[in-house]
């Protein structure tokens, strides 16, 4: 299991960044939402509403990484946090996948959460 970590959370939402050469652009079909702290209990449904509203000031067509990279601690509710961001996405036409912990992906992946969306374990 995840390692419980403290309480504050966060979330950043950002560009990706594309590397040609030596000069650096930003993907503007992609953007990714950064989540960092832990995804338990009533902090998930703060969370969920800051998501909601995120995600309704982001255009169609436009690819959604949920980066859980530094998320120290996932539960229950976070994974469901997880799928509802998934169904979401889906509702509004956005390309979705997750980029997380290894801690994070190892709990993902038991559940087969990897079937449903990509998931990508960060190195």
């Amino acid at each position: 299991m995840a390692k419980k970590g403290t309480n504050s959370s966060s979330i950043k939402t950002t560009g990706t960044k594309k590397t040609t050469g030596t000069k650096k652009t930003y993907d503007t079909k992609t953007k990714k939402i950064k989540i960092s702290g832990s995804l338990v209990g009533n902090r998930v449904n703060v969370l969920e509403s800051e998501l909601l509203e995120k995600l309704k000031s982001i255009k169609p067509e436009k690819e959604i990484i949920f980066d859980l990279t530094k998320v120290d601690y996932i539960d229950s509710r976070g994974i469901s946090l997880c799928i509802g961001m998934y169904k979401e996405c889906l509702k509004k036409g956005f390309d979705f996948s997750i980029e997380s912990s290894s801690n994070v992906y190892r709990i993902l992946n038991q559940i087969n959460l990897t079937r449903v969306f990509p998931i990508k374990e960060a190195s």
